[in-house]
């Protein structure tokens, strides 16, 4: 029998012996540089901006015929995070439309089957990117 073809290796592969060496090197850059980010703009700033983004979000998907799951947490214990499906509405192909569109959501169900679109805005999510998602909606 012939030997298998050699495995090919993605540019992200750490190379061969070098997988905690390559991890410090690659890994512990991008971190810094993130946590360097969080730090500039500021947790407090950061936190702001997701719940301003949360509280144009959730009537907006109101008035467009949305059920917004926890839609009445209070600031204080809320997230930006955001999950929605609409009556009559095929929320996975919803999500589907989404996606094809270059909107990352999450498609999520609970027990009784019931299927929601979970959107996670950032704090560099734009408001046009917000519009553009309430347009394809």
């Amino acid at each position: 029998m012939p030997d298998p073809p050699p495995r090919s290796r993605s540019s992200r592969s750490p190379p061969p012996n070098h997988g905690p060496q390559w991890a410090i090197q690659v890994i512990a850059p991008a971190s810094v540089a993130a946590m360097e980010l969080i730090q500039e703009i500021g947790v407090d700033n950061i936190a702001t901006e997701l719940l301003r983004k949360r509280a144009w979000l959730v009537p907006t998907l109101h008035s467009k015929g949305f059920t917004v799951l926890q839609a009445n947490t209070k600031p204080e214990t809320g997230s930006s995070i955001v999950s929605i499906f609409r009556a009559e509405t095929d929320v996975a192909a919803l999500h589907q439309k989404l996606l094809d569109a270059g909107i990352v959501t999450s498609l999520r169900a609970d027990r009784t089957g019931q299927k929601y679109i979970r959107l996670s805005p950032h704090f560099y999510n734009t408001d046009a990117e917000f519009q553009r998602l309430i347009d394809l909606l």
